[in-house]
């Protein structure tokens, strides 16, 4: 029994970590422009006032890999919203928020 708690212990504490690269599907029907794909990365790069890009390459014509932004300092926005284990770690995956898994929100003012 202890073998099983290790396992769901690993797999809560890999769930809850945001994954270290993310990809994205491409149209194949529309040119991907890299040139255009770098200046959208250099635009994001100062609204997180950094100047590192991530990495990213093409694993297929339609599967871009796009490597971690470096660590930056967000601020908070001031609201909040309580969600339960599980939404929280879908959500660290890149998974949206839907009802289900909402537990309180901040009362609107």
């Amino acid at each position: 029994m202890e073998v099983l708690e290790d396992s769901n212990n690993n797999m809560k504490a890999w769930l809850t970590q945001a994954p270290k690269l993310t990809t994205f599907r491409v149209n194949k029907l529309k040119k991907i422009e890299v040139d255009v794909l770098k200046n959208f990365l250099i635009s994001q790069s100062k609204v997180l006032d950094t100047t590192e890009l991530p990495d990213f390459y093409f694993l297929r014509p339609d599967c871009l890999i796009l490597g971690p932004w470096p660590e930056v300092s967000l601020e908070k926005a001031g609201k909040e919203v309580i969600v339960d284990a599980l939404c929280a770690a879908a959500v660290l995956r890149g998974a949206h928020v839907f009802a289900p898994g909402v537990m309180g929100l901040p009362i609107a003012r």
